[in-house]
């Protein structure tokens, strides 16, 4: 079991062993850390305090304060909680840990995740991602395109990037797995239930394949949770691909035109369901048009300039 530095054990004690009281606003935490930087022995302050006062300066509300101390008291608690995810094969990874994908880091600023469950091979957050989305029901074509796309982003030396549903998700996974390539997951469901399918044994067991989830390790699928991990897998892919997508409403529609408004990553839409609403309906937002064929040289693919953004 790795070993962790007090800053991230802060973090742990916060934001990760399980609380039954209010969960504690994030903005908070740049200030904290700041603050919990004097309980480190390598500041050279081994008997630095964080107290009521100072969480009260750095604008904590009381009932903030007081909730940030008594989970900072359960230090007795982490080990234990730590030893049992290690035993389900199971690391977190916090925001300032050495081994947090630092493309989140830079490209989602506050909003990218304070902690991160993982259940896999870490080292592949530090690969060159591409991502892909699209719909769980697809068409002919758009399941044609996510195989290719799937394939491509393998042969080509990415590593494949999306959340683990059915339809695009799951092709393009089948496809980038049977290449022997890389994948990095962002669950909306549980990581240890997920872990246990016969779909990813293979590429886990080859250390090819890393499961995340940023909401727990042991939470079932909802519709919030796969919403909200949407912006991890455009934040993480140097570029986006989508497969198909309905036209105003959906997962892969809020997601994508939520990349475009922010400018995560360039996203390239497929031209093969090119009446399709939802292609006509993403191209007018300021998405890319990208055909099969230009998906045999991923590196030189480049967003065309019309934005609606």
């Amino acid at each position: 079991m790795r070993t962790y530095s007090q800053a991230e054990r802060c973090l742990l004690l916060l934001y990760a062993l399980p609380d039954e009281g209010k969960p504690l606003p994030e903005r908070l935490y740049r200030k904290l850390f700041e603050a919990f930087r004097s309980l480190s022995p390598q500041t050279g302050n081994a008997d630095g305090q964080v107290d009521i006062p100072t969480l009260l300066e750095l604008g904590a509300a009381q009932w903030e304060a007081e909730e940030i101390l008594s989970r900072l008291e359960r230090e007795t608690l982490l080990e234990p909680f730590l030893r049992n995810l290690h035993d389900l094969g199971i690391q977190v990874v916090t925001r300032i840990s050495p081994e947090y994908p630092r493309r989140l880091r830079e490209t989602l600023g506050d909003r990218a995740p304070l902690i991160l469950y993982c259940l896999g091979n870490t080292g592949l957050f530090a690969k060159e991602c591409i991502s892909l989305v699209g719909s769980r029901k697809l068409l002919p074509l758009g399941r044609d395109f996510s195989r290719r796309a799937g394939r491509e982003i393998a042969r080509q030396g990415y590593t494949y990037c999306s959340g683990g549903a059915l339809g695009a998700d799951t092709e393009g996974f089948q496809a980038a797995d049977s290449q022997g390539g890389t994948a990095v997951l962002f669950l909306a469901d549980a990581l240890v239930s997920q872990g246990k399918r016969e779909l990813y044994k293979k590429a886990l067991e080859e250390k090819r394949l890393l499961l995340v989830s940023e909401h727990g390790w042991d939470i079932p699928f909802s519709t919030a949770r796969a919403y909200s991990r949407n912006r991890l897998i455009h934040a993480m892919g140097q570029k986006v691909l989508v497969a198909q997508s309905d036209a105003g409403f959906g997962g892969t529609w809020q997601g994508t035109v939520e990349n475009l408004k922010a400018k995560w990553s360039p996203c390239f839409v497929s031209t093969e369901l090119r009446e399709h609403p939802g292609t006509k309906a993403l191209l007018e937002q300021g998405c890319s048009p990208v055909s099969t064929e230009e998906l045999m040289n991923l590196k030189g693919l480049e967003p065309s300039q019309t934005s609606l953004f």
